[in-house]
């Protein structure tokens, strides 16, 4: 099927009232995109005047679910994107197929299957996503692959038998937590798990571009039934990224209306936060590009800084 781009607009609320159901779950509107009940985190409450308001600390907990794959499946689930990473951080870093290596907010496994399958040995996945988690194992099976995949925080990475050679953040994955001192406890984390002269690889959204350059507002088809309505805007510190995001049946009516935000670091930011951690040798080394397979517009994966450091 044919579909539609992503197409900016503003929205016209209450031509849409008519056939989006905005009734917090109730009898109609309490099925996910793959049939099943969900238990809705909020009301659809139309518009709002402020979406940092309605955004919560731990909205990361609730997000990686089936409907963000549904949603963002066009990026994350494209195998010449999650290739592309993938040559990115291995001419950054280096990697060696025998080295141990973390693949850290992994989701359902992406980068480290297709590692695995390139031949890479000592391959561990970490995410918060129990979904995601068992969702990567599966996969990790069906093509017998060797992948030790485990649900944890990445601010509290549980210490490895043999320190990890390379760690990589990869997808755009850096910078979802309530604060910058939480951020920095997950590279504080990352040190504690790496060897002497062990490798963090970076791949996350550029902040400097994103501020002037987000889409306010979005809405995009995933297939014919259902679509994707986004808002965006900044925080009134200008530090992150708000979005909200609403998913939509349309006959059933809203499946999941949500709000997240990412973190909007310069190179500059980074660097010194790396200092502060203990890595040293910090450089940026360029970007990537990636593509929607629906030709619809990228979001915080349209603009991003590679950056790697080296443990001391």
């Amino acid at each position: 099927m044919q579909m539609e781009p992503s197409v900016r607009l503003h929205w016209n609320w209450p031509c849409l009232a008519g056939w989006i159901r905005c009734d917090g779950g109730k009898e109609g509107s309490g099925a996910d995109m793959a049939g099943k009940p969900r238990r809705p985190e909020l009301d659809c409450q139309g518009p709002v005047a402020d979406l940092e308001v309605h955004l919560t600390p731990d909205w990361w907990s609730r997000q990686f679910n089936a409907i963000y794959l549904k949603s963002d499946g066009d990026i994350v689930e494209d195998d010449e994107n999650t290739c592309n990473d993938l040559d990115a951080m291995i001419a950054a870093t280096g990697l060696e197929q025998q080295e141990f290596f973390l693949d850290l907010c992994c989701g359902q496994g992406r980068h480290s299957l297709e590692l695995a399958r390139r031949g890479y040995r000592n391959i561990t996945g970490i995410d918060q996503s129990s979904y995601l988690i068992r969702l990567a194992r599966k996969r990790a099976a069906a093509m017998d692959a060797v992948v030790t995949f485990r649900k944890g925080d990445s601010r509290r990475i549980r210490s490895p038998q043999i320190p990890f050679d390379c760690v990589a953040i990869m997808g755009s994955s850096f910078g979802y937590f309530e604060t910058p001192e939480e951020d920095f406890s997950v590279l504080q984390s990352v040190k504690k798990v790496l060897r002497s002269g062990g490798r963090l690889f970076l791949d996350l959204p550029n902040g400097e571009w994103l501020k002037t350059n987000f889409e306010p507002q979005t809405w995009s088809w995933l297939d014919r039934n259902h679509l994707s309505l986004y808002e965006r805007a900044l925080s009134r510190d200008r530090s992150r990224l708000i979005a909200r995001a609403i998913y939509i049946h349309k006959r059933r009516g809203v499946l999941e209306d949500h709000f997240y935000a990412v973190r909007l670091y310069s190179f500059e930011k980074l660097a010194g936060l790396l200092e502060q951690a203990g890595f040293t040798a910090v450089q940026n080394s360029g970007s990537v590009e990636n593509r929607s397979v629906r030709g619809q517009e990228l979001g915080i994966m349209a603009n991003r800084l590679l950056i790697t450091a080296q443990a001391t």
